[in-house]
């Protein structure tokens, strides 16, 4: 959730066209994420729950190569890129230590 607020703040500062063009798209990959996760575990399955898991890190591949391409075309504050990149990889680690330990259980 943290990333997601993050997300949206910065992207909601970008200047016209991007917030509406790489700024909607940062947007929902950052929601699909925590989304996903929500739903896979309300599903009450493993096998579905990991499911969900893998299609939430899916979602934050997309939003990893959209801060980068926001980055290169030096939309978001400097700040904000660095935190949103380093806070999606925290998030991408403890996704892969969780897919890993209930594929394995």
């Amino acid at each position: 959730m943290e990333l997601t607020d993050l997300v949206y703040s910065a992207s909601l500062e970008f200047p016209h066209p991007h917030r509406f063009e790489i700024g909607r798209q940062m947007r929902e990959s950052a929601v699909s994420v925590p989304s996903n996760i929500a739903e896979g575990y309300r599903q009450r399955s493993r096998k579905a729950y990991v499911r969900y898991l893998k299609i939430s890190a899916g979602s934050l591949a997309e939003l990893e190569t959209q801060i980068e391409v926001a980055a290169r075309q030096r939309v978001p504050r400097a700040e904000d890129g660095t935190r949103m990149a380093s806070i999606a990889d925290r998030v991408g680690r403890m996704l892969n230590v969780l897919i890993t330990r209930l594929s394995a259980g």
